[in-house]
């Protein structure tokens, strides 16, 4: 049984050299990719790099909207606290007119007193930080209600 396998190997060694000698190429199942396969792994190459480049985009576009979000509650919160509201003072000295802050936010108060008789005391505070960014203007807003019962018995 040894013996036939090695005649075998002897004999296919042989085929071989020879086909060497006269210049054939040894061929096989598999000798390499076609150009549709190439073209097919392109495209899809292609596909996968252009969603994860619109993808990255988004991400910084959100970021970017966040940025300029948490910097205008900064604003918001420090003209707050530069300009608190404090019941002995008069309700014109609530108003702040403009308030510049780092980033080109710009913080203002303004105090409304409802029309209506039966809301004597009741104050609709709005507090506001407006900026502008390349073309676009944005603003954030907070709205509030402050009832001073001194206010309301004079």
């Amino acid at each position: 049984m040894k013996g036939v396998i090695k005649a075998d190997f002897e004999t296919a060694n042989e085929r071989e050299r020879t086909r060497i000698r006269r210049g054939k190429p040894r061929r096989s199942g598999v000798d390499g990719m076609t150009l549709i396969e190439v073209l097919i792994a392109a495209a899809i190459l292609g596909v996968g790099i252009t969603a994860l480049v619109s993808a990255a985009a988004r991400c910084l576009a959100v970021m970017r909207v966040a940025k300029v979000y948490q910097s205008a509650q900064w604003a918001l919160n420090l003209g707050e606290m530069e300009h608190p509201i404090l019941p002995q003072q008069d309700d014109k000295e609530w108003e702040v007119s403009s308030e510049r802050y780092d980033g080109g936010m710009t913080y203002t108060r303004e105090i409304e007193e409802p029309d209506d008789e039966l809301k004597d005391g009741l104050y609709i505070i709005r507090s506001k930080v407006t900026w502008a960014e390349k073309a676009h203007h944005g603003s954030e807003e907070v709205v509030r209600y402050l009832f001073v019962k001194e206010k309301a018995e004079l």
